[in-house]
């Protein structure tokens, strides 16, 4: 079982309506074939909206919705969850589990109702931030390095009395300690690095990583090239050392996986999600084989009978 927190399918589906989920695509890194190829059980999939976009953010990521649904959704092969008891049944009746997040709180547009209709619709993560300001707070590439709003604020409290997932990957670091400060839930970082490995914005340092783990929250190691190494030539063999980096700080029972499929160049040796098997030969060199199958996806499943 693989659980994978963290694809950007939606938005390439957003932008080529030519896409089809399901068949073998060579312009979808992961797709229903690699799916099964890759034994990935749970895929977490990201509602994003680009900042050059012009139009309503809401809107955008309304029509995301739309598209999981009519293009993603498949009541036999695929469906969606939104408590740990619905993920457990799918996987009982073997069908691939789908989750849903938005990836900035930007489509929300300061508007708690507009949260609030979200999760209705099924959405049960939601970042905070992309890179850059939004009414609820400063992501990592705003250079004044702000955290929370008083907005900000009131969405944690919303988000905790919904029962639902912050995410803090692409939050600054200000925001990312406001939010422990206020949360009653454990949280996560679904697509981040260790920092003490690859010095990059969007990496957690060691003191965000054991705040997460005392938390008892999740860590979702990415498949970004850049996150990964400072160098041009990254292969899957460099993304070890950020594993083995969290685990040491106490973290192994909150290591899983976050992909960014999708999202960013093709990592060497994981070109798509089909190739998940070799992630799991290169943790097996190094961790027992119950501790891979934690990395791997159990991680992640008692993180949402923790929290779902």
């Amino acid at each position: 079982m693989i659980i994978d927190a963290h694809c950007d399918v939606l938005w390439k589906l957003l932008n080529d309506s030519s896409l089809d989920f399901y068949k073998d695509e060579q312009d979808l890194q992961l797709n229903y074939p690699n799916m099964l190829k890759g034994d990935i059980s749970l895929q977490i999939f990201a509602i994003f909206v680009s900042p050059t976009i012009k139009s309503s953010n809401y809107k955008i990521a309304l029509q995301s919705i739309d598209d999981f649904y009519e293009k993603v959704y498949n009541q036999d092969k695929l469906i969606l969850a939104t408590s740990y008891q619905e993920i457990v049944h799918a996987q009982n009746q073997g069908k691939k589990v789908a989750m849903l997040s938005l990836e900035g709180a930007d489509s929300i547009e300061g508007d708690l109702a507009k949260l609030r209709i979200f999760y209705r619709l099924g959405v049960r993560a939601m970042g905070l931030t992309w890179n850059y300001a939004n009414a609820v707070a400063d992501g990592v590439r705003e250079e004044r390095g702000a955290g929370l709003t008083n907005f900000g604020k009131k969405v944690i409290a919303e988000m905790n009395r919904l029962g639902m997932i912050i995410d803090v990957s692409h939050l600054s670091e200000a925001g990312f300690w406001d939010v422990m400060e206020l949360t009653n839930t454990p949280i996560i970082a679904s697509h981040s690095n260790a920092k003490a490995i690859c010095d990059h914005p969007r990496n957690l340092t060691d003191e965000q990583i054991i705040a997460v783990i005392k938390n008892n929250g999740m860590i979702g190691v990415t498949f970004v090239n850049e996150f990964i190494k400072n160098e041009s030539q990254v292969s899957i063999e460099d993304l070890l050392p950020h594993i083995e980096h969290i685990a040491s700080l106490g973290g192994i029972q909150n290591l899983g996986i976050g992909s960014d499929f999708d999202g960013a160049s093709p990592l060497s040796g994981l070109e798509n999600a089909s190739q998940m098997n070799h992630l799991k030969e290169l943790l097996l060199k190094k961790f027992s084989e119950k501790e891979v199958e934690g990395i791997l996806g159990e991680n992640w499943l008692n993180y949402f009978q923790r929290v779902l």
